[in-house]
């Protein structure tokens, strides 16, 4: 590798195959490891591979197999174990090969007998070992057809980015790249599209550094024509390419599963993945990625930014693929098509990949983070557009990214205006603390706010009126609550301020309750007054900030 690395990127915050992995969820959030911090020298324990149980591991206890091998195959395969196999079309089995002087092999046992592409599988004789896994022999017995390959015995590049603590080190992940683009270049130039690549299906032969990866599971592999072909979907969803959905098959959607692997390897998380990490069920996940509503705003602007952009387009036509990423890894900086929300489709029937944009209070906005700004800066402005019904073109700009679905959600929740707004900063902008009227909704300004409102006094500081005009904004609006609700603190924080949202509420449905009753104008309006002095004592009490005197 001879290419300067890009430069790396801020760190960012923090499903099945018949690869080896575990196919088990990833950590939501990592911490990356050492620069060049790679699996120590010999094979490393993988969570691949339950433990040896068979006479292999001498303890003579019968090895336990998950699928039993035809009679005709025990004659050449000794059985060992079963591979931990998560979903996947075929059960894998550690064998040794007899004729191969009892090296440890896998031997696939796929399910169904139409499942291999026999055309697929000539071609795969012919294949590089450099960049898939070697194919050692094939064949159908008793109705199942059957493949024996190389034992990769270090897993999955899934497997290796866990045990580098979730994210790969950033210095590490341009040979990395190198090595995934150079095997999809290769099985492409012998007419396969993989339809299956992500990090459960690279094997990983040698950990390194620097590591050794090869392609597998080519079980749902098609020969490549020049006209657009059509067919069911057999990819996994979750690293399917907008056009995988509609049944298209060409090889570029390979490399939007490349796209998506790299933004998994450099954020530890999926591209998909919701806040907590966890990917949406295949029914969310397939609109999701057909109206290009995936983001890649976790990678800061850069470099590693325009590649990962660049494969994830959302038109295959326009879509990154080996000249450029080669383009890429060489310091050059191909032209790269953006994907947004999309806004239906071209002339020639292609998916849009324009940005939708919305002008919002007379401020045209293009993402989540600019709406919550554009909200903060023009609040009153905002809560008009939030009160009642939602403002309907708001509505249907958000209803078309993943984010903006996700923050209507939290909208239905709350009633008022601008509880609505709270919810939709903690929705759209994540890394911003949550404002109220122009304030931090954090304890330093609350305690601040009920500071300066306990200093209230005819004719006294105006910062005294304003803290407390203020929160009393923030108990009558409910903001409390909305911020316990909008997922931004820990579960006792978010207890406390319900029960606080709670109790001053209740407080001041008694206090209305005695001011109705209050027949004489300038005692109601000393009761008004009354309650506006003690506000921050009632915030101070409620948050247990103060003893209920």
């Amino acid at each position: 590798m001879t290419a300067v690395p890009p430069p790396a990127p801020t760190a960012p915050e923090g499903s099945g195959g018949t690869g080896y992995g575990t196919g088990a969820a990833a950590p939501t959030a990592f911490e990356p490891t050492a620069s060049g911090a790679w699996a120590a020298s010999g094979p490393a324990p993988t969570a691949y591979e339950p433990p040896v149980t068979g006479g292999a591991s001498g303890s003579g206890e019968p090895a336990w197999l998950r699928a039993n091998l035809p009679p005709d195959l025990q004659l050449r395969f000794e059985p060992l174990r079963s591979l931990n196999v998560v979903g996947g079309q075929a059960d894998l089995i550690v064998c040794r090969d007899r004729e191969r002087g009892g090296d440890e092999v896998v031997v696939k046992l796929y399910r169904y007998s139409d499942q291999l592409d026999r055309s697929v599988l000539a071609k795969l004789y012919q294949a590089d070992p450099t960049h898939v896994v070697r194919l050692l022999d094939h064949g159908e017995s008793h109705r199942v057809p059957w493949e024996a390959q190389e034992y990769c015995r270090n897993g999955t590049l899934a497997d290796l980015r866990q045990r580098l603590g979730g994210r790969v080190p950033v210095d590490q992940l341009p040979h990395i790249v190198r090595e995934l683009a150079e095997a999809l270049g290769h099985i492409h130039a012998l007419g396969i599209t993989h339809r299956d690549f992500k990090p459960q299906n690279v094997l990983v032969r040698r950990p390194g550094p620097p590591p050794d990866l090869v392609l597998t599971d080519f079980g749902v592999a098609r020969e490549q024509f020049q006209a657009t072909q059509f067919t069911s979907i057999s990819a996994t969803f979750a690293w399917a390419a907008p056009e995988v959905h509609e049944g298209v098959l060409k090889a570029p959607l390979d490399w939007w599963a490349l796209g998506a692997t790299v933004f998994e390897l450099l954020t530890g998380r999926h591209l998909l993945a919701d806040a907590s990490g966890r990917l949406p069920p295949d029914v969310q996940l397939r609109p999701i990625v057909m109206r290009g509503l995936y983001s890649t705003a976790q990678i800061p602007p850069g470099r590693w930014r325009d590649l990962v952009d660049g494969l994830l387009t959302h038109n295959p036509d326009r879509r990154w693929g080996y000249p450029q990423v080669d383009a890429w890894l060489r310091g050059d900086n191909p032209p790269v098509d953006r994907t947004g929300p999309a806004l239906g489709r071209t002339a020639s029937g292609q998916p849009g990949g324009a940005l939708a944009r919305l002008v919002f209070n007379g401020q045209p906005v293009i993402s989540g983070v600019e709406l919550a700004a554009a909200a903060r800066r023009d609040w009153s402005g905002a809560a008009r557009l939030m009160a009642g019904d939602i403002d309907p073109a708001t509505r249907e700009w958000l209803s078309s990214t993943a984010e903006g679905l996700r923050a209507l959600q939290e909208l239905r929740l709350e009633t008022g205006a601008e509880a609505r707004l709270v919810r939709l900063q903690g929705a759209l902008d994540p890394r911003t603390p949550i404002q109220f009227r122009g304030r931090a909704l954090t304890d330093q300004t609350l305690s601040e706010a009920m500071a300066a409102a306990a200093r209230l006094q005819p004719d006294g500081p105006s910062e005294a009126d304003d803290a407390a005009e203020w929160l009393l904004a923030v108990r009558d609006q409910r903001a409390l609550r909305a911020l316990a609700g909008a997922g931004r603190v820990d579960q006792a924080v978010g207890e406390r301020l319900g029960r606080a949202d709670l109790i001053l509420d209740q407080w001041r449905a008694q206090t209305r309750a005695v001011a109705r009753r209050v027949v004489d104008a300038e005692l109601a309006e000393l009761v008004e007054l009354r309650e506006k002095a003690l506000i921050g004592q009632f915030f101070a009490i409620a948050l247990g900030a103060a003893p209920a005197a």
